[in-house]
């Protein structure tokens, strides 16, 4: 199946090597493998191309998170090789790039070459520590001079830097490629004159497939670093090269008093429905459609992981940036072939659902995270000990089942088990999906509250979709669930998320003004109840099917509200009830504690530096007028998404801007939110 690379992949795996006896002196693999494909299609391109890696994986057995980059290298230009890599295999966070080969094999025939970078001295289970990664950037040119190569080059360079908190010190190696229309001796000078003769450089030219972008430039780095890679690309190169990934959004945002807002904004699509649905997809046999689904970091995470467990995944993108996922399932069978870690970023709901089903696994699965004082101080020991219950091994190195977690089920059995709900009702949900994959089947008690109900019916109806039984005894109380179930292939489209909506909501609240909200079909229990609570503090609104109309043209009221029935709504709604004319109360929100961030306490504290009346208590805010809210300060975001949005709206109202640290988290459910606010009407601006 093989045939001898050409000389410029030989070039790159010795400039790899060197990477790391010379460079990093750390033990890896410079990894190179070559095959034949038979003639210069897509279709033929994606083929070799899966078969090449499943090969060469085939061949090292190696770790998810030991992986540092892929070059690919070819004659073909009908597509790009890394592209049929991240559809078919779900590689979406791995750097990843394509070049020309100048010197084909001798035999004429065309090929594929990839030049695979791993780490071999990495244990799996220190994600946290230190270790070589790939950071990739790309932009787009609008013209060729030799200024706006080196005005492009020095700007991803310093934006690579800033996204990820390095200094300069930290590239130690780089391989930079351009598009035919570019001069690559150019780019090399250019890119040397800004970074030094002291960081190597290997430079080649990119396949020149019709219809890409004609003046690009794109950079992969090497650093040594504890954190996350995150992807730099410019706007335009984004919206070209990868729709797949959300919009840069800066880790500081000014929000100025701003109002009355105008508008039409579409919400982003539920991520709580999408986890379900992709998640059904995975364990189904057969192909899974599932349309217009949340564009978030979570969604990223779970996708990336399904990919690692089996399913074969492909991502298709519309006009308009929606985008449709193909998945095919694994038929109930998780059965890696070897070892899994699978990193579940900042998501909660991503890593308790996989710990359900992933116990059915006969290889150890390994849950890790970069955001050890966020996921990583969540508990989930309620979780893991119904999983020990039934058989499954646990190996658990923090209190309360912190991350990291490693998760086995060889001995994995049906039965009675009992399981506390009073902290999440995520553990409930993977006891469902993992239930049906048992032979003997499930018995589920909730033995005292469980939080957050309303997130279980929309569970059970995901379940129900795909021909899963699941007979209620009790409801939110007492499950049963026969076993040696099959899940079915479905179809999905993914409704708007009302948390989301409840960031809107709040704004028009605050800043006054009218705004319409699209695809917020009704029904859904936490989005009539959130409805409920601005309608009752004084927002007028509407509705026709699955659009809301809401107007705001007086003073707030205050309300007493159970925010257990929306709970991912209560800091949205709690930022609006600042601004009342008569005290609020906002109760049985205890399980908010236990969130990304204390959304309790943590909330309160940067709500009272603005200048808002607000008490905090283990299971309740109390929020009372305060007449005027300064605002004037900078406040910090706990790397947590609703409070993000939350703080922001606050801003809208107060006398003087409120500045957010670490803003950029909204990206984990709305990652257009500031565009939304923006194009509504307010007055926001990232600072330096």
């Amino acid at each position: 199946m093989e045939s001898r690379p050409g000389a410029t992949a030989q070039a790159l795996q010795t400039f790899s090597i060197e990477a790391f006896d010379r460079t990093w002196r750390k033990n890896g693999r410079a990894l190179i493998a070559t095959i034949a494909v038979p003639e210069n299609s897509v279709l033929a391109i994606h083929e070799a191309t899966v078969n090449l890696m499943k090969s060469l994986l085939e061949t090292y057995p190696l770790y998810p998170n030991a992986l540092i980059c892929a070059f690919f290298l070819t004659d073909l230009t009908a597509d790009y090789p890394a592209r049929a890599v991240r559809e078919k295999l779900g590689w979406n966070t791995i750097p990843l790039l394509c070049a020309h080969e100048t010197s084909p094999a001798p035999n004429g025939e065309h090929s594929i070459s990839v030049v695979l970078l791993a780490q071999t001295d990495q244990p799996a289970t220190e994600a946290n520590s230190p270790r070589l990664r790939g950071i990739r950037g790309a932009t787009i040119l609008e013209e060729t001079s030799e200024e706006v190569l080196m005005a492009e080059l020095r700007w991803l360079f310093d934006e690579i830097l800033a996204r990820n908190g390095l200094e300069r010190a930290a590239l130690v190696r780089g391989i930079l490629t351009v598009t035919p229309d570019l001069n690559a001796s150019a780019a090399l000078a250019a890119a040397q004159a800004i970074l030094g003769p002291s960081i190597p450089l290997f430079i080649a030219n990119e396949i020149d497939v019709p219809g890409a972008p004609r003046r690009c430039l794109r950079a992969l780095f090497f650093v040594h670093t504890a954190h996350e890679p995150q992807p730099v690309y410019s706007e335009r190169a984004r919206q070209l090269l990868r729709p797949d990934l959300p919009r840069s959004i800066p880790q500081t945002i000014r929000v100025a008093p701003s109002g009355p807002l105008q508008g039409v904004i579409t919400p982003p699509s539920s991520k709580y429905h999408t986890l379900r649905a992709i998640l059904a997809a995975l364990l189904a046999e057969g192909e899974s459609i599932i349309e217009n689904p949340a564009l978030s970091d979570d969604t990223t995470v779970l996708l990336t992981a399904c990919a690692q467990l089996g399913a074969a995944i492909a991502t298709s993108y519309q006009a308009d940036g929606r985008c449709t996922l193909r998945i095919q399932g694994v038929g109930g069978q998780i059965n890696p072939p070897q070892p899994v870690v699978i990193d579940v970023g900042n998501a909660g709901a991503v890593l308790r659902l996989l710990l359900g089903i992933c116990a059915s696994s006969a290889a150890p699965v390994t849950f890790t995270t970069p955001y050890p004082e966020s996921l990583g101080r969540r508990p989930n020991d309620d979780l893991l000990q119904a999983l020990a219950q039934l058989g499954a091994q646990i190996a658990s190195q923090g209190p309360e089942g912190t991350l990291p977690i490693t998760i086995q089920g060889g001995q994995i059995h049906g039965g009675k088990v009992q399981l506390s709900g009073k902290k999440s009702s995520q553990y409930l949900s993977a006891l469902l999906y993992l239930g049906p994959l048992l032979a003997e089947g499930l018995e589920i008690e909730i033995t005292d509250t469980l939080v957050s109900a309303s997130f279980i019916d929309l569970t059970l109806e995901i379940l129900q979709r795909v021909g899963i039984t699941i007979i209620t005894q009790e409801r939110h109380r007492r499950y049963r669930i026969p076993g040696k179930q099959h899940y079915l292939p479905g179809a999905y489209h993914i409704p708007g998320d009302y948390p989301s909506a409840a960031a809107l909501l709040a704004a028009v609240a605050i800043a006054r003004g009218a705004i319409t909200l699209r695809d917020l079909p009704p029904g859904a229990a936490d989005g009539e109840a959130m409805l409920e609570a601005f309608a009752q503090m004084g927002l007028e609104i509407s509705r026709t099917e699955t659009t809301i109309m809401a107007r705001a043209d007086r003073p707030l009221r205050g309300i007493t509200f159970d925010g257990n029935t929306a709970i991912d709504s209560v800091p949205c709604i709690a930022a609006a009830a600042c601004f009342a004319t008569s005290p609020s109360l906002i109760f049985n929100i205890a399980n908010l504690r236990l969130k990304e961030s204390d959304r309790i306490y943590d909330l309160a504290e940067a709500l009272q530096a603005a200048g808002c009346q607000i008490a905090p208590f283990p299971d309740r805010l109390e929020i009372h007028p305060a007449g005027t809210i300064a605002g004037n300060t900078e406040v910090d975001t706990h790397t947590d998404h609703r409070l993000a949005q939350a703080l922001a709206v606050v801003g809208l109202g107060s006398a003087h801007s409120i500045t957010l640290r670490h803003a950029g988290h909204v990206a984990k459910s709305y990652p257009r939110f500031f565009d939304d606010l923006t194009s509504l009407g307010a007055k926001v601006e990232p600072v330096p």
